[in-house]
């Protein structure tokens, strides 16, 4: 089989995928929604004596920093992207 095709053969790749990425990708929608629909019960902490607050994430991991820094566009707030590698 062409290695272009497996992704169009739905069946195929649900065979190959061990980690059931396609089955996170599909339910993405819903974890999204549930995480928005938690958030909102959430009240704000009071934010006395907070100077800095660090978000950090390697990989797919580091969206939540991007999303953040996205928010605060215009607000005094310091990025580092990598990519990073490791000390030799």
């Amino acid at each position: 089989m062409n290695p272009a095709k497996i992704l169009d053969d739905i069946n195929r790749v649900r065979k190959i995928d061990q980690n059931r990425m396609l089955t996170l990708l599909e339910e993405m929608p819903e974890m999204l929604l549930r995480g928005y629909e938690l958030g909102r019960t959430i009240r704000p902490l009071a934010a006395k004596g907070i100077e800095r607050i660090i978000i950090a994430g390697m990989g797919g991991s580091a969206i939540s920093g991007d999303i953040a820094a996205a928010l605060l566009a215009g607000q005094s707030i310091m990025s580092f992207p990598g990519p990073w590698k490791a000390a030799a």
